[in-house]
């Protein structure tokens, strides 16, 4: 092996991450019913685009060990905490709460993810993606989910 895989190929790290993903799809739909082409059961799509992406991750992972590839940088936790938190705070909050509310905490949470972010423009883009996401969402496709409490 090269001395790439051994400072962290990105590639690599990347392939045994969607591998994981792809791994975990096909182990939570495998209890259901596959079916066929014509008639579809309800693990037959998933498990499709899950082997897909499984059969990707491993061309990833195959690059990563025979190329020299970008290292992984170091890992920062800001980020990851916030955005982690806002997903967390949407998926609490959609059904007491309603989901205008859901998504603007969402991105309020997301905010603090970067210094660089200014408070009017996420004001702004939480205020959009409530309202695009009630008009699509609840109106046009007709998701049942209150958007207030």
């Amino acid at each position: 092996m090269n001395g790439a895989f051994w400072r962290g190929n990105i590639d690599f790290y990347c392939g045994l991450l969607l591998l994981s993903i792809s791994a975990l799809a096909i182990w939570t739909v495998s209890e259901l019913d596959f079916g066929t082409a014509q008639e579809m059961g309800p693990a037959y799509f998933p498990l499709v685009v899950a082997g897909l992406l499984g059969a990707m991750s491993l061309f990833m992972i195959v690059k990563g060990l025979l190329t020299r590839g970008e290292a992984v940088g170091h890992i920062e936790v800001r980020p990851l905490f916030f955005i982690l938190a806002s997903f967390l705070a949407f998926g609490l909050l959609v059904q007491p709460a309603g989901l205008i509310i859901a998504i603007v905490t969402q991105v309020a949470l997301a905010h603090f993810a970067s210094p660089d972010t200014r408070v009017i423009e996420s004001i702004l883009f939480a205020l959009g993606l409530a309202v695009f996401s009630a008009v699509v969402f609840v109106h046009l496709l007709g998701i049942p989910v209150s958007l207030f409490p």
